[in-house]
């Protein structure tokens, strides 16, 4: 920033029009953290507009607040911040960068309906997991995975996403149990099987 103050000596009859130009520093965003959808960062002193962005996409602007719900999918992301004037304009080179890793919740249906995966960063809140359906079955629970994939015999119960690793889950079911009745009239023989 570049400000401009009007000199005002003691004496009223040597008042100038202005000072020489001086520039000021204004520290930008030094910190941002980033955690279950939401990145945040620093307040800057008299700034109401920040920009955004992750990786290379194009820069979202935030106005009066210093957080923002962004979506990243697995891997290795960069997210920026930077201050932006009133109008909108931010320097492009960006005040901050954080870099996050990304970690991918897979969800094995076993024959059920597809679930979309759902992305976390370490030490992230799990919320409540999708259900799907399969013919004949009651969705029961989502369970661990070993790594031949086969069905460890756990629930995976875990409220935080403390890995840092992909993660795939399988859905455990319980089939429908159907009561057959056969009914024979008089002139029926033989034995009735289901």
């Amino acid at each position: 920033f570049t400000i401009s103050i009007p000199g005002v000596p003691q004496n009223a009859s040597n008042n100038s029009f202005y000072s020489a130009e001086a520039t000021v520093n204004m520290n930008g965003v030094t910190q941002i953290a980033y955690s279950n959808g939401v990145v945040s960062w620093n307040s800057v002193a008299g700034v109401s507009k920040y920009a955004v962005k992750v990786d290379d996409g194009e820069a979202i602007i935030v106005e009066d607040k210093t957080s923002a719900n962004i979506t990243v999918t697995g891997g290795t992301h960069s997210i920026y911040v930077t201050t932006a004037d009133v109008n909108g304009k931010y320097n492009t080179t960006f005040d901050c960068k954080y870099d996050v890793t990304v970690y991918v919740l897979s969800f094995n249906p076993d024959g059920g309906a597809d679930v979309n995966p759902l992305y976390f960063v370490k030490g992230d809140n799990i919320p409540a997991f999708p259900t799907t359906d399969k013919a004949g079955y009651d969705f029961e629970a989502w369970y661990n995975v070993n790594a031949n994939g086969e069905n460890s015999g756990s629930k995976f119960s875990d409220q935080a996403y403390n890995f840092e690793r992909d993660i795939t889950v399988i859905a455990g079911y319980t089939g429908h149990v159907y009561n057959v009745k056969f009914d024979y009239d008089v002139y029926a023989t033989g034995e009735a099987t289901a």
